[in-house]
């Protein structure tokens, strides 16, 4: 079951993008229900996963790629079909460099010394997916304007604090790892 949630995820992010590119007021309300879902099964997979006990290799290595690919393809979304301005459009830069960043690291490590996802990290993921809801919830004319952005501004910060402290453990790591050679 929680790989099916992750699956959700990892299908439900193409569609969302593809409605993103609709001016309609319905379809705003369809991407914001089907983003609303895909981001409660982030929560929902790790749940079920540890309390069923149910942890796989598939799942470790498909959720964070599920969840990466979900908040790139609505940022992308923003920048392609909402034009949000160079303001947004610079958070939206530093939030798909870190992801990169960090994920290109967690899979340089993950052969000698696995980065763990952090506090920081959970934050970050979670006041994203919080400021993605309230923008998508803003084109759906539900939601007082610009408080999503300020969201995101401070899911950037997150963001970034979060790499710096991935970026440090995977130099301390590293340069643990060459004493021991």
């Amino acid at each position: 079951m929680p790989n099916l949630l992750t699956l959700f995820r990892l299908l439900a992010a193409p569609i969302i993008f593809l409605c993103l590119s609709s001016q309609q007021s319905f379809v705003a309300w369809i991407t914001l229900v089907l983003f609303t879902l895909a981001a409660f099964t982030d929560f929902l997979d790790g749940y079920l996963s540890r309390r069923w006990q149910v942890e796989s290799w598939l799942g470790k290595v498909m959720d964070p790629i599920a969840d990466k690919l979900l908040v790139t393809s609505v940022l992308i979304g923003l920048i392609a079909f909402r034009s949000p301005g160079l303001w947004v459009t610079v958070l939206i830069y530093i939030l798909i460099v870190r992801e990169l960043l960090v994920g290109g690291l967690r899979e340089v490590s993950r052969h000698h010394s696995p980065l763990a996802v952090s506090v920081l990290g959970k934050a970050k993921t979670s006041v994203q997916f919080v400021a993605l809801f309230v923008i998508l919830a803003e084109f759906a004319g539900s939601w007082p304007s610009d408080f999503g952005i300020y969201l995101l501004a401070a899911a950037t910060m997150l963001s970034v604090m979060s790499m710096l402290e991935y970026l440090v453990r995977f130099i301390v790591s590293e340069t643990n790892q060459d004493s021991q050679s």
